[in-house]
């Protein structure tokens, strides 16, 4: 239920996000396909889960195996949820993309010692 409420109110975002800067164009596509595929599967498993459902009711000898069929659909569909949840990050949050350069701790510090010893040869020099 909840994948039909993000399918239906992804074009908005789109919309919304499409005309930012750092936003690309790819990114949005391939969020797009990955969000597709998990709702996919996620209509799959609902159907599935309510097959298991009236085969256990019903007492089918396909019982058993229903259990299973569900858990791999349900892992699967885990594994796309990720998928679709990674890419979307990354449309907004460029420190998750690959290839990614991350400043760290120590630049910041040597730019603060750096402009510290400025200030305080501007200081001698007056």
């Amino acid at each position: 239920m909840a994948s039909i409420a993000a399918m239906a109110t992804g074009e908005g975002a789109e919309e919304t996000v499409e005309n930012l800067p750092g936003v690309a164009e790819s990114l949005i596509k391939t969020h797009e396909e990955a969000s597709e595929l998990f709702a996919g599967l996620s209509y799959v498993l609902g159907g599935a889960s309510l097959l298991a459902l009236l085969a256990n009711f019903k007492a089918f000898k396909i019982n058993n195996l229903m259990q299973f069929v569900v858990l791999a659909i349900s892992a699967g569909s885990l594994y796309f949820a990720v998928e679709a949840g990674r890419t979307g990050g990354e449309i907004r949050h460029t420190e998750i993309r690959s290839g990614a350069v991350i400043k760290t701790g120590e630049q910041g510090e040597n730019a603060y010692q750096n402009g510290s010893e400025n200030t305080k040869k501007e200081k001698d020099e007056d």
